[in-house]
């Protein structure tokens, strides 16, 4: 063991007017004593003329064999693939945990990547990236996280926790979400300027999405006027002296379908929602006993009976 933290302490030494501490093959890494865990971080981190540049394909292996010993590739540092627009494919560690700041950023030929479950993605990660389609198990994504990927047209999120502060602002070419039922927080203007999406489904859940004022709101700056949607959970944000307040802001087509999930007991008032609409083609309520169910439409309350007909909504999405 002492022998080995020789060897790490002596690459230190060695390589401290590098972002690395040693290479091998072409892959650069850094050293985390922390977790005796490796870092894929780039040679010259944030040029134009990255290390990496040029590469088409990319394997990080899930451990690298040093001083015979095999330490796991936990994470992918701040701007380490940074403006690589040759990169088309990439295969990550499966034990990978973390995405730093920028590290994909201006990837612009990546469209698409195979993620395993994510504690974190850091700021701007896939910043103006190439990628078409996201299908992303990770607890908390970071703020601005994908913003400007304007090819991007379907975002599942699995067991996601928070989404941070304009994580998708202004992804043009989106037309399905789909967020889980873990969620918690979501960041101020996180879908502003989303204005092509056609489905959205925020999935059962039996606790309150929290946000602070209407300014705050996710969907602030939006025009999405999706077709069909699915609400299986309330929104709670504090305001004023702190009473609660739960309601999104959509404009609704005239054409669209909506499906209220069975944990919603009620939706009136302070526990409504706020739709911009002339009128639904079908309203669904899943919840059995139902207290008050109330849609508004341009400040008018408008109560729908209950409908059991998921079933043709999930066929529809």
């Amino acid at each position: 063991m002492k022998k080995f933290l020789l060897l790490i302490s002596i690459m230190f030494y060695v390589c401290t007017v590098h972002a690395y501490d040693f290479y091998i093959g072409d892959i650069y890494y850094s050293y985390n004593s922390s977790d005796q865990s490796l870092t894929v971080v780039s040679a010259s981190p944030g040029d134009f003329d990255n290390c990496y540049k040029g590469r088409g394909s990319m394997f990080i292996p899930d451990t690298v064999e040093c001083n015979g010993r095999k330490l796991p590739v936990k994470s992918i540092g701040d701007k380490a693939f940074w403006n690589c627009n040759d990169l088309r494919s990439i295969v990550l560690p499966s034990c990978l945990t973390y995405i730093g700041q920028e590290a994909f950023a201006f990837c612009t030929s990546l469209k698409s990547v195979d993620f395993p479950q994510l504690n974190s993605i850091g700021y701007r990660a896939f910043y103006y990236s190439g990628l078409t389609q996201l299908t992303l198990p990770c607890k908390g994504i970071g703020r601005e996280a994908f913003l400007c990927c304007n090819d991007l047209s379907y975002v599942k999120l699995v067991e996601t926790t928070g989404i941070g502060e304009a994580a998708f602002r202004i992804c043009k070419s989106i037309k399905t979400f789909i967020l889980p039922g873990t969620l918690n927080t979501i960041g101020k203007q996180a879908f502003a300027g989303c204005d092509s999406v056609e489905v959205f489904t925020l999935e059962d859940g039996e606790s309150r999405i929290k946000y602070d004022t209407y300014t705050d709101s996710p969907f602030y700056g939006s025009l999405m006027k999706p077709k069909y949607v699915y609400i299986g959970r309330l929104r709670y944000y504090a305001y004023g002296d702190g009473d609660p307040h739960s309601s999104y802001e959509f404009s609704i087509q005239d054409s669209a379908v909506l499906t209220i999930g069975k944990y919603v007991v009620g939706l009136y008032d302070d526990s409504g929602f706020n739709f911009s609409s002339n009128y639904f083609q079908k309203v669904y309520v899943m919840n059995e006993e139902p207290t008050q169910i109330g849609v508004r439409f341009n400040n008018n309350i408008l109560l729908m009976e209950r409908y059991m007909c998921l079933s043709v909504l999930r066929t529809n999405i």
